[in-house]
């Protein structure tokens, strides 16, 4: 989740195990993933992920930021579930569908809106 859009996605591992080292990767792939289900410019795109060479990882100071989070695990998980698990649902718009619910935090715009708005502002 960005703190700043709420954009949010899955990171669904396969078989194999996610480490500090593959994580990295694993974020840049599924955002760019995200980006392009969007239709977000290949520029735009370029830009966006140019600034994700290298990761770190700390917890958050913010409590609101973890509500958030919480808030947008337990609407992952239900959505996940109401549509018969992992290997039943389409994980594709339930991510897009999530992405475009209001948000408080961000004035009652959503993390889609606040995500091109960024993009475009560069």
């Amino acid at each position: 989740m960005s703190e700043e859009t709420l954009l949010s996605f899955i990171l669904y591992k396969g078989p194999k195990p996610i480490t500090l080292q593959s994580l990295p990767s694993m974020f840049i792939g599924g955002l760019d993933q995200l980006l392009q289900m969007r239709n977000v410019s290949q520029e735009s795109l370029d830009n966006a992920l140019k600034h994700y060479e290298s990761g770190a990882y700390a917890r958050t100071d913010s409590q609101s930021n973890l509500g958030s989070l919480n808030d947008l695990v337990q609407c992952y998980k239900h959505s996940i579930e109401s549509e018969g698990g992992l290997a039943h649902c389409d994980l594709t718009h339930i991510i897009l569908s999530i992405n475009e619910m209001p948000q408080r935090k961000l004035q009652w715009s959503n993390a889609w809106d606040v995500t091109l708005l960024k993009l475009t502002s560069r």
